[in-house]
């Protein structure tokens, strides 16, 4: 596997794999629950999450994970170096799944299927999966996307239609404090290891350095605001916050759109689920990157592949009945899996359109 990326290029990467965890987690824990221990749970997962970041990240490059002594990989540790790798791969998948079946439980409209919330996200992601650097030629395509999506999504709760209460993210059945708290940086590791992944990918597709650094300054851009709103949430909201080992994520659930919401929270919460939608449409597109590049195939079949295994990966670790199973998968797949495919298909269209545009302007 040959990783041809600069230390300095991944240090945005780097940021984003640990800035959500201290900045979200921490505050909250600090507040309500320092005395159990998992404040320091959380604080040591941190600390081992950044130095795992740092290994893999140089080792990827060839150089030594620990400065100041010499790197030699043979065959042996460079297959295991590569099990990292895969294991990251995976972890990333993993959380960028549960992170995106979140959002559209918290979303769901009254009246409005299930995969049409979910094609809020996947348009971005489509036309940045199809059209890459080359396709769009400006930035001003993304930010005018953005700039749609997240309008609709600031506008929904306004209108009663983003349910927060829906909002429980899947965490390690029956696990401890210390396993729960592992398993945070031990996600964004894994889309760190995607990252890494992409802006390999990125290279080969154009060598356009600034679209390069406009997207992973989006990226950066995008964790920050939702680390410094969610802290803000945390401090803010503290009186709708359970004494449990993540009181945040207590806080949200609990929260009933409308009459307990004050002025603030009606501006940055919905400012916050659309920024997840956003860094979830960059991180889906990095994940598919990674994928096509890695077994070689097209995106129409990439996608098409997606939304048949990673229901059945969710389904087989959320639900211990045949039953359950069955009923998941059916909501997924024909509920919103292929429904959103035949919409991201047709998006292709679109790409097409705007490279054109950018040809021939």
């Amino acid at each position: 596997m040959n990783i041809r990326i600069s230390l300095r290029q991944l240090t945005g990467i780097q940021m984003m794999s640990i800035l959500p965890t201290t900045l979200v987690f921490l505050p909250g824990l600090t507040f309500h629950t320092a005395t159990t221990g998992a404040f320091y749970a959380v604080l040591l997962a941190s600390v081992v999450g950044w130095a795992l970041n740092r290994i893999i990240t140089r080792s990827c490059l060839g150089e030594s994970p620990v400065t100041g002594f010499p790197a030699h990989f043979g065959p042996f540790l460079g297959r295991i170096l590569l099990g990292i790798y895969g294991l990251g791969i995976t972890t990333g998948l993993i959380s960028i799944g549960n992170e995106l079946m979140t959002f559209i439980q918290a979303s769901v409209l009254p009246r409005t299927p299930d995969w049409a919330i979910a094609g809020l996200v996947w348009p971005v992601a489509w036309v940045l999966a199809d059209g890459g650097y080359e396709g769009i030629a400006r930035m001003t395509d993304i930010l005018v996307i953005g700039f749609i999506v997240v309008s609709l999504v600031v506008a929904l709760p306004l209108f009663g239609y983003i349910r927060l209460s829906h909002f429980v993210p899947y965490w390690p059945p029956q696990g401890s404090t210390l396993l729960a708290a592992v398993w945070i940086p031990a996600s964004f590791l894994g889309e760190t290891v995607i990252g890494v992944a992409f802006v390999d990918g990125a290279r080969d597709l154009s060598p356009k350095a600034r679209q390069q650094a406009l997207m992973a300054g989006a990226w950066l851009t995008t964790d920050i605001f939702i680390g410094l709103i969610m802290t803000l949430w945390g401090v803010l909201g503290a009186q709708f916050a359970a004494q449990t080992t993540f009181p945040l994520l207590e806080a949200i659930r609990d929260i009933r759109v409308g009459q307990f919401l004050s002025r603030f929270d009606l501006l940055f919460v919905p400012l916050w689920v659309g920024l997840i939608e956003l860094k979830l449409g960059i991180w889906i597109f990095a994940a598919g990157t990674a994928l096509a590049r890695s077994v070689g195939i097209g995106p129409i079949r990439l996608w098409f592949g997606l939304v048949s295994f990673v229901p059945l990966v969710m389904a087989a670790l959320l639900f211990p009945s045949v039953a359950g199973r069955i009923s998941f998968l059916r909501w997924s797949w024909a509920d919103t899996a292929y429904p959103t495919l035949v919409l991201v298909m047709g998006l292709h269209g679109l790409v097409g359109w705007i490279k054109r545009r950018h040809a021939h302007g």
